[in-house]
């Protein structure tokens, strides 16, 4: 039993994690907002939670699309891409195409 207690709260935290993250991206506190998303996918990966590591590549693709890094936002919708096919997260396979497309036919 406190073994699945301890699983929900990782998970949580590595989600609270991941939030924080997002709202730093709002805020334009990228190099925040990119550590705390590096530490939820790092949490998530020991739990393997492959939708939550699939939102975290997209938010880190958010980051660099709103840096003007095309090229790592293009890597890490890529990721997310992937994660979210094995997850079967339709709808975020859906939504990263269409950012992967979107930046591709802006260069």
């Amino acid at each position: 039993m406190w073994l699945l207690c301890l699983y929900c709260f990782w998970q949580r935290w590595a989600g609270d994690y991941l939030n924080l993250g997002r709202s730093y991206i709002f805020v334009k506190k990228y190099s925040t907002a990119k550590k705390y998303i590096l530490k939820s996918i790092s949490m998530e990966k020991k739990i393997g939670n492959k939708k939550w590591i699939g939102d975290g590549f997209d938010y880190l693709g958010r980051l660099y699309r709103n840096e003007k890094d095309n090229k790592k936002a293009l890597l890490y919708y890529g990721r997310a891409y992937d994660m979210f096919k094995i997850s079967g997260d339709t709808s975020g396979m859906r939504d990263c195409l269409f950012m992967i497309n979107k930046i591709k036919n802006k260069n």
